[in-house]
């Protein structure tokens, strides 16, 4: 699943039904809406893995300047 929803990533996250029918999702954040971190937290408890990257595509570990999350189900 691909989601460029400027802002309005936070809110998705709101309700995780969806989740059980994706197997990989590719994000733009905006940390000025929300805070990545708790994105990063749903996905990990439904069984996801992730990588974040800043606006330059540079993998970073500091979600709070993340651009894009990349996350995949593990097979």
């Amino acid at each position: 699943m691909k989601l460029d929803i400027e802002g309005s990533e936070f809110a998705l996250f709101d309700s995780t039904d969806w989740l059980r029918r994706v197997n990989a999702i590719s994000m733009e954040v905006h940390p000025l809406y929300g805070d990545p971190n708790s994105i990063l937290e749903i996905i990990d408890r439904h069984g996801f893995a992730f990588a974040i990257a800043d606006a330059n595509l540079k993998c970073i570990n500091d979600a709070k300047r993340a651009s894009f999350i990349y996350a995949w189900k593990n097979a």
